[in-house]
């Protein structure tokens, strides 16, 4: 449960040796932090229920009983839910499954990048160092400004369902849904004007939006971002920006969302939707990783939890936003049937059986 102890400036760490292991201490102690190291797992467990609390637990995935880090962000959340829990594991960015099950046991981040474990401690310190007026609505953790309630909401909450939910805002006591979306196109540097609202941005009149479907060649994995809020797994995309052509909205979106750079390849489908107040008009195109061996974004933020590339076979078991990615990865036998999926391997697909890719000549400009 959350608890109303103050925060410590106290980080448990428990990675091994190393020298990946003396660069994060170093990292953790030039900010500020007071480290308590651990080669053990149950050492770290024994210390985090005989302190009064810590405000961040960094660990390694682990590979027997006696090492598995999971057991430690378990214990951590068990004492206290606003404790910020960071899986540090290459094996768990590059699986998407396994991602996927450190986020569902309780991992606030999961990152194998130094520079994004950096960001995230930076925001982490922030929060336990100024004290502000606000509260969170979804935790009700107090002393926070405006922008450490902004970086504590996508940090702790960003894949928790509870935040679609209506709350009313701290900053302005307005009844916003979802939450986090209202804080980040209302307040901080929104409200101060040094960049604009995500609406604020879009073609007038117009709503416009891409979806890429980016394919890496080595092995045919599909990228893909776990949205925040909860909503799961999906394609990287988004709306796009005044003065943006579609190919450079999708390159954007794919490195803010998945923190990978992108060559676009195709266009897979293009869909115009008119009201009679507006229009949306939604471009799935088709492309891949300028570098292969780039890692996937890993530090959440307002964008995304992080992403991974997804093999096909993973893709029918993660829990996604729609099933819409399968249309393109591999038609399902069905979409309209509300019985499980099956994934077939030899026939019905899509790309992945190389099916018709439209050259991105066919959105020539006027």
């Amino acid at each position: 449960a959350h608890t109303n102890l103050e925060m410590t400036k106290d980080v448990i760490l428990c990675s091994g040796k190393g020298d990946e292991n003396t660069q994060i201490s170093h990292e953790i102690v030039a900010l500020g932090f007071s480290l308590h190291s651990f080669g053990l797992v149950q050492d770290a467990i024994n210390f985090l229920n005989t302190t009064p609390t810590v405000c961040a637990v960094i660990t390694k995935l682990g590979t027997s009983d006696k090492d598995k880090g999971i057991l430690l962000i378990k214990a951590a959340k068990q004492k206290n839910k606003d404790i910020f829990t960071i899986m540090f594991s290459y094996t768990a960015c590059k699986n998407a499954s396994t991602r996927n099950y450190c986020t569902e046991q309780g991992c606030n981040m999961v990152t194998a990048c130094m520079n994004s474990l950096k960001k995230a401690l930076r925001s982490i310190f922030d929060t336990v160092s100024d004290f502000g007026p606000y509260a969170c609505a979804l935790c009700k953790k107090g002393k926070l400004t405006e922008d450490a309630l902004l970086d504590h909401c996508f940090l702790y909450h960003n894949q928790e369902e509870t935040s679609r939910q209506a709350e009313t805002c701290p900053v302005c006591n307005v009844s916003a849904r979802p939450y986090p979306v209202h804080l980040f196109n209302t307040h901080g540097p929104v409200a101060r004007g040094e960049h604009k609202a995500e609406w604020q941005m879009n073609v007038h009149k117009t709503y416009t939006f891409c979806l890429l479907v980016c394919r890496r060649k080595s092995d045919g994995a599909f990228l893909m971002v776990q949205e925040p809020v909860g909503w799961g797994w999906w394609f990287p995309g988004g709306r796009i920006n005044m003065g943006e052509s579609l190919e450079q909205g999708a390159i954007r979106e794919t490195k803010e969302e998945a923190g990978i750079d992108v060559k676009i390849t195709g266009v897979l489908k293009v869909m115009y939707t008119p009201t009679e107040e507006d229009a949306r008009l939604r471009v799935v195109l088709f492309g891949e990783p300028v570098d292969e061996k780039q890692m996937p974004k890993s530090c959440p933020d307002f964008e995304s939890y992080g992403a991974a590339y997804v093999t096909l076979e993973e893709a029918y078991k993660l829990p996604l936003r729609s099933r819409e990615p399968l249309l393109y990865y591999q038609y399902p036998y069905n979409m309209k049937s509300k019985q499980q999926y099956h994934v077939d391997t030899k026939t019905k697909r899509y790309v992945a059986d190389g099916k018709p890719i439209h050259p991105l000549s066919i959105l020539g400009k006027e």
